[in-house]
């Protein structure tokens, strides 16, 4: 261990980096047209944008008067001109005026030129926050009473920056002032460590950069891909993508011989009557000649939803929240739905494809029926129906024939006494194909273009699947003797709750019958491949090929369960990982594993592997490819009325750059090592080596890592335990949940109940002798508590503790790692304040102290984590150094609270300035909070009390709120033009309900707000949530608070309340 750490010049990043472009970048990382091939290759939780990954591995390492020469640099990109405007496409030509008022009003950043070479050494080559800011005038101005468009070359036009490598001299020339800052002796390599490392996405950035990186994880599914997404592609480059390639083709060749007998398709004699006027409509262009089918259907998907008798009359009640099968956005005539119809006699219901003119014809027999609609026709921002429509809800079943609704217990205790069979049986409702139509064009030309078609199944589909069940039977035997299927139990977890409460107890279960023989079959005809890997290609390589066909099938397990659904509006599959949890569908969704599924898996994993591997290795590539979260199903189709189709993309793959015949492997990439261990306690590498540490560590209780990746985990350890180099990842019945970094109350919840009943037992007895005494029942229940002793603590808080405290061994592991001139960096994103307290309790504790901190804004507005809430959308990045050991007095809180408000004053200010606003506007405060309680610690009262961390905290977001009431005032009396006759009025002058609407509306931007934000907010004014819950102001659902409008309140009724007057029932 390296006991005295040595003084190095500030970093770039204690210098202050340019918040605003690099806010702008990242957003462009979660563009879905180009996503980042990692985020393609599997599935991780909470990955980190590459931009922001790179920001921090450089600005650490980095002196802050960062000069380069500018013949390292990549060149920029000219920016959008006036001389443009001739040149623009002749649709915006009568809009020129537009684009001239553009030019005016978004001028170009602001930058010093340190912080110009550093974005362009980060590979943004052009102004990314002017770029975004003339995206935003546009979508916020209109011409001619529409939306403003603008031509994708006035948006961004250099390429995203994570696809821009840096080239030798650029490497050499930052490894040369790195080594200057850091203290590393020529020719010694700068080393890297994520300790925490999940997908991949920080150590991918530093060997793009050519430093060393170990990169470790403790859970073993994130130990694969580590070494999927950084290990074999630093280590092959692209010449292992032909072998991926052609393996994959083996694999589809045989899963399609083995289950093409399993699934019914259409001829086009079958389906062409139906489709011929559609085919006509769509393909409408003069220059077609002729119009025909050209083969059988193409089935993209199978639907199906959860059934239940109805305990009243008996019918077997399909379950879907909604019944829409294809709903185009912004086209509500072509919608289409499937119609469940009801049976007045006979239990089981059959099924209808209807178009939205078909609706009000739809009915069922329930006796208080007014009419259907797919969904209930609930309005937008709504939860109560206006009619009928779907039959499961919150966990809800209604039926459609008698009206019965059964309550939620009643369907999980149904299901649950149905585990045998993994819950709920299942029906069949629809089919959803692309059917191929031959265009002959009047010049000779002839194209085979797709239509969609959505049927109900027919006997020829309910027969195919009788027989995958009858193939299922019939092999289970032989595949549960070779340890084929995941029998593992679920474990009683934090978000294995839903699935175990709807009668699935094990991994198996999430996968219908077909589903588990397509999936069973892909599984084994991997394992067959394998054993011919082992005779045609070295060692290493065959284990790195088969990592990537089980890739493939991890894929395919995540779109093809019982828990994927269909996406209406894009007419695709959702994998069921759609979020941090394991979500019930009642109605889900089933891939086609005839032909679809290894062909679509085999896309995705092969250009993944490639784009890694030239990103790495410093080549050309295209990063065009569909996100992780959807299958591509052919939406690039033609126009309706124009029978063409869009250019196709020839570089889509990218070529890869040839040296002698063969794919370049740059010398300077090192290949990384990767590590399963505990990140408390790791092996490698050795202490006081690492340069520097950096870690975007598990926050809090956002993603409970292990009960989420079991559902791969079973299988990946099927298909990759016999190899030796992976064999350690999968020596356990499931992965590693222990000793995992994550505040997880499930795991507590027995020890809990175990101490609470020996606690209540104890004080039964004392209550019980004490009142046999005589004493009152008031004396002898207190007296009884103290004779029991202290209550123990609830589940929450003991996942509470375990998290500090094993962040805390997890940082003084890292710092005994480092070089004495080594430094460590944490990304941090998470909003409540008991997270923030947990983080920079560990970081104190462990010997860190916060020297910076800067927020990014990462996250997309979009995200499905984040969506609808005041969600912090910004990253954090603190820069942590060893604090200094010396002697000296406990830090005072009466000095040391005046400098929190001090500093937590001044980085709002700051970063306000980068565009930071709303929650993340406070976020930005608590680095330089945590710094200065760490600088000072440990810090008391005069009383002798040590503070809380959350003490510290609550000040800054006090400080905070205080300043922007400030701003807010001085706001508001500038546009009334009022500051002489307000000159001495002050922000504290405001009554506190006045300044509690001022920054609910400043600080929540909406009316929705999470109920943590709401009462730390409150908090700091001295004012009580509760009472605005009384006042009607606010409504509570859920975990948010909702802030009423005032067309909903009774005015005159509220202010007699705020004066304190009785007020009877009814409006004033």
């Amino acid at each position: 261990m390296s006991e005295k750490f040595a003084k190095t010049k500030p970093s770039f990043l204690e210098g202050g980096l340019p918040c605003s472009s690099l806010s702008a970048e990242c957003q462009r990382d979660n563009n879905a047209r180009e996503r980042p091939p990692q985020n393609r290759l599997h599935i991780w939780w909470a990955r980190r944008a590459p931009t922001i990954c790179r920001a921090a591995i450089l600005s650490s390492l980095l002196p802050h008067d960062l000069d380069l020469d500018d013949s390292v640099l990549p060149s920029m990109v000219e920016e959008p001109s006036k001389k443009d405007i001739p040149n623009l496409p002749r649709k915006f030509e009568p809009y020129a005026e537009f684009f001239v008022r553009l030019l005016r009003e978004v001028r170009s950043t602001p930058l010093t030129h340190a912080h110009r070479e550093f974005l362009r050494a980060m590979g943004i080559t052009g102004d990314a926050d002017a770029a975004y800011r003339r995206i935003a005038y546009a979508l916020e101005n209109t011409v001619d009473g529409h939306s403003s468009q603008m031509p994708a070359e006035w948006g961004y036009r250099h390429p995203p920056a994570f696809r821009v490598s840096p080239s030798e001299i650029l490497i050499d020339s930052l490894l040369d002032r790195i080594r200057q800052l850091c203290c590393v002796r020529d020719g010694d390599p700068v080393v890297l460590l994520d300790s925490m490392a999940g997908g991949g996405s920080i150590p991918l950035e530093g060997v793009r950069y050519g430093v060393k990186v170990f990169a470790n994880d403790l859970n073993p599914v994130a130990a694969l891909v580590l070494k999927a997404t950084i290990h074999y592609p630093a280590w092959f480059g692209r010449q292992l993508t032909p072998q991926i390639a052609a393996y994959s083709q083996e694999l589809a060749r045989s899963v399609h011989e083995r289950m093409r007998d399993f699934f019914y398709h259409q001829s086009d004699v079958e389906w062409w009557p139906e489709c011929r006027s559609a085919a006509t409509a769509k393909f409408s262009a003069k220059s077609i000649k002729k119009r025909e089918p050209a083969g059988e259907e193409r089935i993209q998907a199978t639907l199906w939803c959860k059934t239940i008798p109805c305990p009243k009359c008996g019918l077997t009640i399909p379950l879907s929240t909604n019944w829409f099968i294809s709903k185009p956005k912004g086209k509500p005539d072509e919608e289409i739905a499937a119609f469940p119809e009801i049976p007045t006699r006979g239990n089981e219901c059959s099924f209808r494809i209807v178009s939205r003119p078909e609706w009000d014809k739809c009915l069922w027999p329930k006796p208080d029926f007014t009419r259907w609609h797919p969904n209930g026709d609930i309005p937008p921002n709504g939860k109560t129906p206006r009619c009928d429509g779907y039959t499961y809800k919150d966990g809800n079943a209604y039926c459609p024939r008698c009206g019965k609704d059964i309550p939620g217990d009643e369907v999980k205790a149904y299901a649950r006494s149905r585990s045998d069979e993994g819950g709920l049986a299942a029906q069949m409702y629809g089919v959803c194909s692309q059917v191929p139509v031959k265009l002959t064009y009047r010049d000779g030309d002839v194209k085979v273009r797709s239509l969609w078609r959505f049927r109900v199944p027919i006997s020829a589909d309910l027969q195919a699947v009788r027989s995958a069940e009858r193939e299922l039977t019939r092999l289970r035997a032989k595949w549960t003797a070779s340890d084929l299927i995941p029998t593992e139990e679920i474990p009683e977890g934090e978000k294995t709750r839903e699935p175990r409460n709807m009668g699935m107890f094990h991994w198996r279960d999430f996968f219908s019958p077909r589903q588990l023989l397509s999936d069973g079959v892909v599984l084994e005809e991997i394992i067959k491949l394998q054993e011919r890997m082992r005779k045609e290609l070295p060692a290493e390589q065959g284990e790195a090929v088969s990592v990537y066909l089980t890739m493939m099938l991890s894929k395919i397990i995540n779109y093809n369960s019982a828990s994927s659904s269909w996406h209406d509006s894009r007419r695709q599959i959702r994998g069921m990982m759609m979020g941090h949890d394991l979500r019930y569908h009642a109605g889900f969704t089933e891939m086609e594993a005839n032909r679809e599924t290894i062909a679509w898996a085999a896309t995705q994993v092969v250009s993944a592997y490639d784009a890694l591997a030239g990103l790495i290795h410093g080549e050309d590539v295209c990063l065009e490819g569909g996100e992780d979260d959807d299958i591509s199903t052919g939406e690039n189709e033609v126009e309706p009325d124009s029978g063409e189709d869009a250019e196709e993309d020839e570089s889509m793959n990218g070529e890869p750059l040839i040296d002698d015949g063969m794919p370049r492997l740059r010398p300077e990439v090192i290949v990384p090592t990767v590590t399963c261990d505990d990140a408390a306690a790791l092996s490698e590498p050795g202490p006081g080596t690492v340069h520097l540490i950096c870690v975007d560590p598990p926050y809090y209780n956002n993603v409970q890592y292990s009960e989420l990746s079991n559902f791969f985990y079973v299988w990946l350890k099927r298909a990759l335990r016999d190899f030796d180099g992976l064999s350690p990842l999968f020596r356990e019945p499931l992965a590693e949940s222990n000793r995992e970094a994550v505040a997880n109350p499930a795991r507590w919840k027995r020890e809990e109940e175990e101490e609470q009943a020996r606690w209540q037992d104890r004080y039964e007895k004392a209550l019980q002798r004490l009142r046999g005494q005589g004493a009152k029942l008031k004396q002898a229940k207190a007296a009884a508590e103290e004779a029991a002793g202290t209550k123990p603590q609830t589940a929450a808080q003991r996942a509470d503790r375990f998290y500090e405290d094993k962040m805390s061994a997890v940082f003084r592991r890292a710092r005994q790692l480092l070089h004495p001139a080594g430094r460590m960096v944490v990304m941090f994103n998470h909003k409540q304040t008991a997270a923030w307290s947990s983080l920079g309790m560990a970081l104190t504790r462990a010997g860190f102290e916060v020297r910076s901190s800067v927020p990014i804004h990462t996250e997309a507005e979009s995200s499905l984590n984040i969506r609808g809430l005041d969600a912090a959308r910004s990253t954090v990045l603190l820069m942590c150094v060893p604090r200094e050991e010396r002697e000296q007095p406990e830090g005072n809180w009466s000095t040391v609270q005046k400098r929190v408000n001090h500093v937590a004053r001044a980085a709002a200010q700051r970063f306000q300035g980068q565009g930071l606003s709303g929650t993340d506007l406070y976020l930005s405060a608590l680095g330089p909070a945590l710094g200065e309680v760490g600088k000072n610690w440990p810090v008391t009262t005069l009383a002798g009390r040590e503070v809380d961390l959350e003490d510290a905290l609550e000040e800054a977001y006090k400080a905070v709120g205080a300043w922007r009431l400030e701003q807010i005032l001085a706001s508001l009396t500038e546009r009334a033009k009022a500051d002489e006759l307000l000159r001495d009025f002050t922000a504290e002058s405001v009554d506190r309900n006045t300044q509690t609407l001022w920054l609910w509306l400043d600080t929540f931007q909406g009316e929705v707000a999470g109920t943590d934000d709401v009462r730390r907010l409150a908090k700091s004014l001295n004012v009580e949530p509760d009472a605005f819950k009384r006042l009607g102001l606010l409504k509570v659902e859920k975990d948010t608070f909702v802030l009423q409008s005032p067309t909903s309140l009774d005015l005159r009724r509220l202010a007699r309340q705020l004066r304190g007057e009785e007020t009877g029932r009814g409006r004033a």
